[in-house]
């Protein structure tokens, strides 16, 4: 069976690492762990270094604040440095479903892919409320959470926004990268500079290589999978309100386009 890493990368939120790692913890299908610890914030990162003991998670460090670009191109190095086949990247303030992991291992048994990407699947509203993947990411959604960014911005992001769905995505809505083969991650890396969107980006660059098997796996109602936190402070949100959305695919579709 294919050994799978799974790296948990966290600068804040200790109640919200907690679930990550009781998600974790409840899946009995065979698999590494690891805590990334991404911040020079010293009280997060002894609190979250004592949270991680507590459920028994071994701890590492990036050696920087970076952004989350800069603290999953770590994860991908720690990786490379282990004899795990797959990588399983969790947001340290989302979770899996109790059988996300053992659905991973049959998806490797039965397709040959360097790189898989999970399409369709919910996130949680601040207020706890699942929503589709498919919905937040929809015109009336876009515009209730991008106030301030203007007519020209909002349509630049949504023509974006189509034309990597139109590249990467056959099933559904795209998510997230879900796991990185040894090849894939010794090859391509994340852009450090960038604080969203640096999935779209990753999943761009590796379609481009035609020597990459790309696999999309789609989740269902009854098996989220991977649940996204939507929260008040989250990447969405704060990142819609303030603009930085926009400015990141700009950099996410300049750096497509000339080959980065």
């Amino acid at each position: 069976m294919a050994k799978v890493l799974v790296a948990i990368l966290t600068n804040g939120k200790p109640e919200k690492l907690k679930r990550c790692l009781e998600s974790v913890n409840s899946n009995l299908s065979p698999h590494e762990r690891i805590v990334v610890i991404n911040t020079t914030d010293a009280d997060y990162s002894s609190l979250a270094t004592q949270i991680s003991f507590d459920h028994r998670f071994p701890v590492i460090k990036t050696k920087s604040n970076g952004t989350p670009g800069m603290g999953k191109n770590s994860v991908l190095r720690y990786f490379l440095a282990t004899d795990a086949d797959y990588l399983l990247q969790i947001d340290g303030d989302d979770y899996i479903s109790e059988t996300c992991i053992a659905r991973l291992h049959e998806e490797i048994e039965n397709n040959e892919f360097d790189v898989a990407c999970l399409t369709k699947g919910y996130a949680l509203s601040p207020v706890n409320r699942k929503i589709a993947i498919d919905e937040i990411q929809s015109l009336p959604k876009i515009i209730k959470y991008a106030m301030g960014w203007g007519a020209e911005n909002i349509q630049y992001f949504l023509d974006n926004k189509e034309f990597v769905r139109s590249k990467t995505i056959d099933g559904g809505s795209f998510n997230r990268v879900v796991l990185f083969g040894r090849e894939a991650a010794r090859k391509y890396k994340f852009n450090d500079k960038m604080n969203v969107a640096e999935d779209l980006l990753f999943y761009l660059q590796v379609e481009r290589d035609e020597a990459f098997n790309i696999h999309e796996i789609s989740a269902s109602e009854e098996d989220f999978l991977y649940m996204y936190d939507f929260c008040n402070d989250g990447a969405v949100m704060s990142s819609m309100k303030d603009g930085t959305m926009v400015s990141n695919v700009k950099m996410m579709m300049d750096d497509y386009e000339n080959g980065r």
